[in-house]
């Protein structure tokens, strides 16, 4: 495969949720051409009391057209695009 690309990654707090709550999420992206080849969105809504909880939700995760489930799956999916 003759293409550059990149793994852009954002954490970000939604400010209308929980105080402790965050998303992840992950784009694959091919430079030159500006298209996207994969895309994961991940929640987190943390609670503290009565003890630490962290609720995860995968929202999105698929690469080049084939759906995944978890970080680690399209982190795997993804392996081939990132490497020589």
């Amino acid at each position: 495969m003759n293409k550059c690309f990149i793994v852009v990654e954002y954490h970000s707090k939604n400010p209308l949720e929980n105080a402790n709550s965050w998303a992840n999420q992950m784009y694959l992206y091919d430079v030159q051409e500006n298209l996207e080849y994969g895309r994961f969105i991940q929640r987190h809504n943390i609670t503290i009391s009565p003890q630490f909880h962290d609720d995860e939700k995968v929202d999105e995760c698929v690469v080049n057209g084939k759906q995944c489930k978890s970080p680690d799956e399209y982190n795997q999916m993804i392996h081939q695009y990132m490497s020589d």
